[in-house]
């Protein structure tokens, strides 16, 4: 149900391009997309509108171990079912 982000810094946006290149990454159309954030408590929501897909919302709590994330995904679905809906419309 959750997953791991990685982030870092690019130093040089051409150097990245030619090493996700260099191991098989293809470039793909460019997204266009608007963002509101919106927070509460220690829920950060993402309201997205992407050019030509329509609208969306990310809901994310930050958790610093793994016993932490069982009471992150609960607070979600509770906010989820405040805005009517559940954990299975979800991706």
């Amino acid at each position: 149900m959750t997953r791991q982000e990685l982030e870092t810094e690019v130093g040089d946006a051409k150097t990245a391009r030619k090493i996700l290149e260099s191991i098989g990454f293809q470039p793909v159309i460019p997204v266009e997309k608007q963002r509101q954030y919106f927070h509460r408590e220690n829920i950060t929501a993402c309201s997205d509108n992407i050019k030509d897909l329509g609208d969306y919302l990310e809901l994310e709590i930050l958790t610093d171990s793994e016993e932490n994330c069982t009471v992150a995904l609960q607070k979600i679905e509770d906010t989820l079912k405040q805005l009517g809906y559940s954990m299975q419309e979800t991706t």
